[in-house]
């Protein structure tokens, strides 16, 4: 698990984390990220509530085929495209 809330993130890039392979609960919970773009195979918990996001697409999560709690809460979403 690796907890990073309440800070003023912006962007996470996978290349900062470290070994992401091992990662199974990340939580970014109110930070200030933009843009979501988080791609580890093993998560199975993302926390990215009080961000601010504005975009979901279909490559946002397609990576994460482990995923089983997406908590998004207090975002600013303006579009979802989903296919």
């Amino acid at each position: 698990s690796l907890y990073l809330e309440q800070n003023i993130f912006d962007l996470i890039e996978i290349d900062s984390l470290g070994n992401s392979k091992i990662l199974r609960n990340l939580d970014l919970n109110r930070n200030r990220i933009r843009k979501i773009e988080i791609n580890f195979d093993e998560i199975e918990f993302l926390n990215l509530n009080f961000n601010y996001s504005t975009k979901i697409d279909d490559s946002t999560f397609q990576n994460m085929v482990k995923l089983k709690r997406l908590h998004i809460n207090e975002n600013r979403i303006e579009s979802i495209s989903l296919k």
